[in-house]
């Protein structure tokens, strides 16, 4: 924690790289692709609503309330 702000942005990433890292070793059948796919894309798109609201929440003086 850092100046009263929870900075969840690179936990996020980390998450996100991670899965990637996972569907990429694995041999997968077409749907299951595409699955893995867009669960890293929702994965992906919390992070940036992450960001997005800390950085929002941060600029007004007040704590993340995002993750915390």
């Amino acid at each position: 924690m850092s100046g009263g702000v929870l900075g969840h942005s690179q936990g996020y990433a980390n998450l996100v790289a991670a899965a990637q890292n996972v569907i990429d070793s694995q041999h997968l059948s077409a749907a299951q692709a595409r699955d893995a796919a867009a669960a890293a894309a929702a994965a992906a798109a919390a992070a940036q609503h992450a960001a997005l609201v800390n950085g929002l929440v941060g600029g007004l003086g007040n704590e993340s309330w995002v993750g915390g």
